[in-house]
């Protein structure tokens, strides 16, 4: 009898505007749900802001004052290995700091994770960095060299991770790690 080969987990975190109205993390999940069991979680909810804070600036300011801390001890109490993490903006940013508290992964992708810039060491695990070459906030080329990694800078602003042309070359990183992985 032949057993199945079960498909390695991804988790997916959403940026800072969550799941509500979202209609670009559906596009990821569709592109790679043939390959991966798929976890996708709302950042909001993990940093337990409240519903009501809809501004870009105030879920910012909601992350920024505690929301990120609140977010990497929920992700870690629900989530303790993952092979696989992507993480867009401040899903990055969250993912990559659970991972440096210690949820075991095999890689982190994160993508437009702009407030890595404060960071002064990196995971020792496969790590892909997506910045949008137009994003003001994204890393120096001093802090690249600092934690030497080598970004990949797409064509675009913060959220070039929204359009198709990024999502295709994202999945494609991503099932090319997953092969190397395996």
């Amino acid at each position: 009898m032949n057993k199945k080969t079960r498909n390695p987990e991804l988790l997916i975190l959403s940026d800072l505007h969550g799941l509500y109205n979202n209609s670009w993390i559906p596009l990821y999940v569709k592109a790679l749900k043939n390959e991966f069991e798929i976890s996708v979680y709302d950042t909001c909810k993990l940093a337990e802001i409240e519903p009501n804070i809809t501004s870009k600036e105030k879920r910012h300011q909601a992350f920024i004052n505690g929301g990120i801390g609140k977010a990497v001890d929920n992700l870690r109490k629900h989530k303790h290995h993952l092979p696989f993490i992507v993480g867009f903006s401040i899903g990055g940013t969250i993912a990559w700091k659970a991972v440096q508290l210690g949820m075991s992964h095999k890689a982190l992708f994160a993508i437009s994770a702009t407030r890595l810039r404060y960071e002064h060491s990196k995971p020792s695990s496969p790590l892909s960095l997506y910045f949008g070459e137009n994003d003001p906030f994204k890393p120096t080329q001093q802090w690249y060299s600092a934690l030497e990694v080598i970004p990949r800078i797409i064509e675009g602003s913060h959220e070039f991770y929204r359009h198709k042309e990024a999502q295709r070359q994202i999945v494609s990183d991503l099932l090319k790690e997953k092969a190397a992985l395996s």
